[in-house]
């Protein structure tokens, strides 16, 4: 749970550059510099007169530069890595549900060294464990449900104590609800793609 902790808390991080600081702080400045000596007005006219022209060179030179520009660039790149990282994710739930379907139910056998596997363990309605013919190693995913897949082979090649752990770990998985912390994060790494600490941790 540490890690998802941790995810969370870079998604909330990415959410600071979108804070109106700047509002803040011109409002600060504007209280402190409220009602000013006559004797100050009259300096700071003079100082003013003293450096208009380099300060209209400076603004000049500020407004030659086209901010505009350059947020409209990263608004296209953020947009292009939203539809990329969409498409990716989409197939990623079509596989999915393509080994959903694909799933088969256990036959009596399986189902009866399932049940004494978790003997032990409270077992929860929303995870379904099932075999797949077209996968060479478990899978734990959510799709609706949690669902457990086993390769058909596991059965029938690996003996009882290994599969007894396979089985535990994917279970632990499915309890923890691992995957669907997993979809959360996807969809806000997908939205915030443009930091990169989502990319890092």
């Amino acid at each position: 749970m540490l890690n998802y902790k941790v995810w969370y808390l870079t998604v909330l991080a990415g959410l600071i550059p979108f804070i109106p600081i700047k509002f803040s702080f011109i409002k600060f400045n504007n209280v402190n510099n409220q009602s000013p000596t006559v004797e100050s007005r009259s300096h700071d006219l003079n100082h003013n007169i003293n450096t208009t022209k380099p300060i209209q060179e400076f603004t000049t030179d500020i407004h030659k530069f086209n901010w505009d520009s350059i947020d409209n660039i990263c608004t296209v790149i953020w947009i292009v890595l939203v539809i990329i990282l969409s498409f990716k994710f989409l197939k990623s739930l079509l596989y999915l549900k393509y080994l959903k379907k694909q799933s088969l139910y256990l036959n009596e056998n399986e189902k009866n060294k399932v049940d004494t596997i978790l003997f032990n363990h409270q077992y929860k309605k929303n995870i379904v464990i099932r075999k797949a013919e077209s996968i060479h190693s478990p899978i734990t995913f959510w799709y609706g449900k949690y669902i457990i897949l086993i390769p058909s082979s596991y059965f029938k090649s690996v003996i009882d104590k290994r599969l007894k752990y396979i089985i535990l770990h994917e279970y632990a998985h499915a309890k923890n609800r691992d995957t669907l912390h997993l979809i959360i994060f996807n969809i806000f790494s997908i939205v915030m793609s443009y930091n990169p600490l989502i990319h890092i941790v």
